[in-house]
């Protein structure tokens, strides 16, 4: 995808978030803060998914509080062709969630290899540690600007999470094995 498709510049670090704007479940108000706090010369955040509970609003009030809204694109939900060309084209994919049990966001950002960036404490984070599958941070603005800070100054970095995520998602998100998950659950 081209990132002038999405208003963002050529050569923006692109943060991309896509889900409901649910602020407080989602984290997104650390989101937001984190990313005020990055240099504004490069990044750009992108918030792509449908206004939940006002959250939109709240989202907007966040950034121009913060000094980010210059920078911070909603893009409102996107479906099809354009969904995954926002998806490749993100640097990084950062979903700071205060609690989820399992995003389909994350198996399809894993899958296509893009670097994630989430919280320590949805539910897939052990399976995720284990394979260094993602950089997981504690639930506070600080970890979250310094974890994309560090992989935004480590391209290597950023290559070798999205393979180990790619191969997650092939390993742990493909029907046959999640069938036997699921029946190794049931049947404990």
């Amino acid at each position: 995808g081209l990132r002038s498709d999405f208003g963002l510049p050529a050569n923006a670090f692109v943060l991309v978030f896509m889900g409901r704007l649910d602020v407080w479940v989602k984290g997104l108000d650390l989101l937001v803060e984190a990313f005020s706090r990055l240099p504004p010369d490069r990044f750009h955040l992108v918030l792509a998914g449908p206004d939940w509970q006002g959250g939109k609003a709240k989202l907007e009030q966040l950034a121009r509080k913060f000094g980010g809204s210059d920078r911070t694109h909603f893009v409102g939900s996107v479906y099809g062709e354009k969904k995954w060309s926002l998806l490749r084209m993100a640097d990084l994919f950062v979903s700071p969630a205060r609690w989820d049990a399992f995003s389909v966001a994350h198996a399809e950002v894993l899958a296509l290899g893009v670097p994630l960036v989430n919280s320590d404490r949805i539910a897939m984070a052990d399976d995720l540690r284990k394979a260094d599958a993602a950089l997981l941070a504690p639930l506070a603005v600080e970890p979250l600007e310094k974890a994309i800070c560090s992989l935004e100054a480590d391209q290597e970095l950023r290559r070798t999470l999205g393979r180990r995520g790619k191969a997650w998602a092939e390993l742990n998100c493909n029907p046959a094995r999640a069938g036997l998950q699921f029946l190794e659950f049931y049947q404990t």
